[in-house]
């Protein structure tokens, strides 16, 4: 079952050096953590991401790897230099290994 909705990703300068950017990625997804209960007392089914990806024209340039679950929709931020223009890939995978990713192209 496929969980994930849109995926947004805000590329802002930073202040005091133009150089580096602040790369926020933020995915609408449920990160069911399997203790929550329904309305009838069920158990809601485990569903969270797994693993999040993010290259710079093919070299990974910020990746993690999740083992619980953290908020809905979570949001990742990390800093990017580019030396060049290029495409920010980044893919998400669940843990029953849907993926969702999102290219950007990214040019001066």
């Amino acid at each position: 079952m496929n969980k994930f909705g849109k995926i947004y990703v805000k590329i802002v300068p930073t202040k005091g050096n133009r150089d580096v950017f602040s790369i926020s990625v933020m995915v609408e997804h449920p990160m069911e953590s399997g203790y929550r209960h329904d309305g009838r007392g069920k158990i809601i089914p485990r569903n969270i991401i797994k693993k999040l990806s993010c290259d710079f024209d093919g070299e990974t340039i910020f990746a993690v790897e999740l083992s619980s679950a953290v908020s809905k929709n979570p949001m990742f931020q990390f800093p990017l230099r580019p030396r060049k223009e290029g495409v920010l890939s980044c893919l998400f995978i669940d843990e029953f290994g849907n993926e969702k990713s999102k290219l950007v192209s990214f040019g001066d």
